[in-house]
């Protein structure tokens, strides 16, 4: 995948992302995104599944509603030293509309 195209999803990404949402590592491995990171609680992970998942979402880019394709949440963890959770999802996308 081309700077261009990776540069569209992170956007996208960052758009869709709730602020009381942090993103700590994100690794991609062919059309999949394995992304770990904390929340102040479990609903913003939940906003951030379905807002990834929103094929109706509005302020993206357009033409990459339908991007994100599936969304598995993997673990979640509660970190009391910080008074966060933490999460490890992954998400596949569909490079064909990053264009």
């Amino acid at each position: 995948m081309n700077q261009k195209k990776y540069s569209l999803l992170m956007q996208e990404i960052r758009t869709r992302k709730p602020s009381s949402l942090d993103i700590d590592n994100l690794d991609m491995r062919g059309e999949s995104l394995n992304i770990n990171g904390s929340a102040q609680n479990y609903l913003s992970i939940a906003e951030f599944i379905n807002n990834l998942l929103n094929t109706e979402f509005t302020g993206g880019i357009s033409g990459l509603e339908t991007v994100f394709t599936k969304v598995s949440l993997n673990s979640v963890n509660t970190d009391s030293s910080k008074d966060t959770i933490g999460f490890f999802i992954v998400v596949n996308f569909d490079s064909s509309k990053l264009k």
